[in-house]
């Protein structure tokens, strides 16, 4: 399956890149696609970036720390959680997330990535 992901995003970045190229550019010249290709890798690295983040559980570490912080700072809330400390231990989400794309996303955009790279530098 992992594969057909790869194979589909892959393909989906090609077709961004000469839909961009002629729709932004109006030519198919190198340049344009050299620029277009960019462009597209940069957005699946950005996408696939975040959709990492989000299933690594990073923003609810973040969330569990801010509301650790602030219950702390009501009086009524910190007498609650120091006489039945297991509430506080309840409040964490663990990650519950998986997105089977992410990976394929990411591997992708390395790849337009160096191949614009090295496009770039061969003109």
């Amino acid at each position: 399956m992992g594969n057909k992901l790869f194979t589909g995003t892959f393909i989906t970045g090609v077709v961004l890149s000469l839909a961009l190229s002629y729709f932004i550019y109006k030519s198919f010249t190198l340049l344009a696609l050299i620029n277009a290709t960019f462009i597209v890798s940069l957005f699946y690295l950005i996408f696939g970036s975040a959709l990492f983040l989000v299933q690594t559980g990073f923003f609810n570490g973040i969330t569990y720390s801010f509301k650790r912080f602030f219950r702390r700072t009501k009086k009524i809330d910190e007498m609650i959680y120091e006489v039945n400390p297991q509430l506080e231990e309840d409040s964490y989400l663990p990650k519950d997330h998986y997105f089977p794309i992410c990976y394929p996303i990411l591997i992708a955009g390395g790849v337009f990535f160096i191949i614009s790279l090295i496009a770039a530098f061969m003109i």
